[in-house]
């Protein structure tokens, strides 16, 4: 086991023993889930949540893989958020502020997500999300870089039938890329999509796509 991996299990030891002394102190539980994402691979998200006027929550993710068999290797990221409640019931607004670094020396970004939801005569709603995100990369420019997307959504409950579009830019890209998209869902399990992208360009891309979900 490496040096890295020393200090960062180190830091996820210690950061969990503040995380449950919290938790103990706040009386709520801690988040764990623990997923498998293939034979060689997997992940632990590890926190602890605080309900309040606004709810808190803090926590790690490890990943862990082991692709050839031959020597275990893993990254340690930490994680925050705070979901400001609305105003009002009424308004169905939601706002979250959420930041995540990797490891201590890696990637740092702070997410701020917007959603509005209104329902709207004859059993439809209407749905506005906003989301804006800052990203620093020590090892990289060292440079702070931003982007947003802004998408609107029309679903009717009658039909299961759903017109979305969506809008993005960042500082890397200044120009704005649009895409407008369908989605059908049968029989409550099966989801069909048509998506164009790119509308404000000659050369747009159309993406037709089909998902089931079974549960058990």
């Amino acid at each position: 086991m490496t040096g890295h991996i020393r200090r960062s299990l180190a830091y996820l030891c210690a950061f969990l023993f503040l995380l449950r002394a919290s938790a103990a102190m706040a009386g709520d539980g801690l988040i764990w889930e623990f997923n498998k994402g293939s034979e060689t691979a997997y992940t632990a998200r590890l926190g602890s949540k605080v309900q309040g006027r606004m709810d808190l929550s803090a926590g790690t993710e490890v990943a862990l893989a082991n692709p050839e068999r031959s020597g275990m290797t893993g990254k340690v990221a930490f994680w925050g958020a705070i979901d400001i409640p609305p105003p009002s019931k009424d308004t169905g607004a939601k706002m979250r502020i959420s930041s995540r670094f990797d490891g201590m020396e890696g990637r740092r970004s702070v997410t701020v997500t917007r959603s509005r939801s209104n329902a709207l005569p004859s059993g439809l709603k209407c749905d506005f999300d906003q989301l804006y995100v800052l990203e620093y990369d020590p090892l990289g420019d060292r440079q702070v870089h931003g982007r947003t997307t802004q998408s609107v959504k029309l679903s009717s409950a009658r039909t299961n039938t759903s017109v979305f579009a969506r809008g993005s830019v960042s500082d890397r890209d200044p120009e704005w890329k649009a895409s407008l998209g369908v989605e059908q869902t049968v029989r409550k399990n099966i989801k069909l999509r048509a998506t164009v992208s790119d509308l404000n360009r000659d050369d747009r891309k159309g993406r037709l796509e089909a998902g089931y979900t079974f549960k058990w």
